[in-house]
């Protein structure tokens, strides 16, 4: 089943639950405002790293995505799935 596209602001305001559903094996795709182009979100390894997660922040600012507060990427840093 085609998931449908989620915006950039649904990407930021659900960050927390797309990188769970990404953890799973789901690629989740959306689309930024007013341009032609779909992005990607896909578990690449297994192997989660803090590293890893700030590479994956700077990808998402490289695109235009905002990223969450740093309250919450500090609270995402300090979760079960970075570990």
């Amino acid at each position: 089943m085609k998931q449908p596209l989620l915006t950039t602001t649904q990407v930021r305001q659900n960050f927390f639950s797309l990188l769970r559903r990404v953890e799973r094996g789901e690629e989740i795709f959306f689309v930024k405002k007013g341009e032609n182009r779909v992005f990607k979100i896909s578990l690449l390894k297994k192997n989660k790293s803090k590293r890893d997660f700030a590479r994956l922040i700077e990808k998402i600012q490289k695109i235009g995505v905002k990223a969450p507060p740093q309250e919450v990427l500090d609270k995402i840093r300090g979760s079960r799935f970075l570990r």
